[in-house]
């Protein structure tokens, strides 16, 4: 998914989003959210319900060099970065 400059697109994008989110999670579940740009890598954690919302700070990571992860797997908690803390494995 590549996110644009205009709020048109942004807002496009939050579509997007909430199509992708209602797809593959329950609103409540607990994402692992990734920012890469080379060795610098950011981790969060957001609710599925919250993704949407989050386009226009994305949009803007992305425009600085990141390169935005999403984790398929939800998390039993935030900041869950194991194996352990996969909510369906």
């Amino acid at each position: 998914m590549i996110l644009h400059n205009s709020s048109d697109d942004v807002d496009n994008t939050a579509e997007q989003l909430r199509q992708f989110v209602a797809c593959l999670y329950d609103p409540a579940d607990i994402l692992d959210l990734r920012l890469i740009k080379g060795k610098d890598v950011q981790c969060d954690s957001v609710r599925a319900a919250a993704l949407p919302e989050a386009a226009e700070r994305l949009k803007r990571e992305n425009d600085t060099g990141y390169n935005v992860h999403v984790g398929l797997n939800p998390r039993k908690h935030a900041g869950g970065r194991s194996a352990e803390t996969v909510a369906l494995a």
